[in-house]
């Protein structure tokens, strides 16, 4: 998590609030598809740096289903499955 941690102090309380929000839930999704804590913890990482390269473009309302996308694609291809096995 060091690099998330890094990413937080960067940017300051908005993506600190939406790391905060949702963390959690995109571990879970994570660890739902590779049942392995480890895995989903970078799969969950790899999540947030790419919201933190992007989150200009996602709008408000559309956080969490990015973040549930996002997670289930990065979570598949960690697993070296299609999305759309999962």
């Amino acid at each position: 998590m060091f690099i998330i941690k890094r990413v937080v102090s960067m940017n300051g309380e908005g993506f600190r609030r939406v790391f905060e929000d949702y963390h959690e839930l995109v571990l879970h999704v994570a660890y739902d598809l590779l049942q392995d804590h480890e895995r989903a913890q970078a799969v969950c990482e790899d999540v947030f740096v790419a919201f933190y390269e992007e989150m200009e473009r996602v709008e408000e309302e559309r956080i969490k289903g990015w973040m549930l996308e996002n997670a289930q694609k990065m979570a598949a291809q960690a697993d070296g499955r299609n999305i759309d096995e999962v």
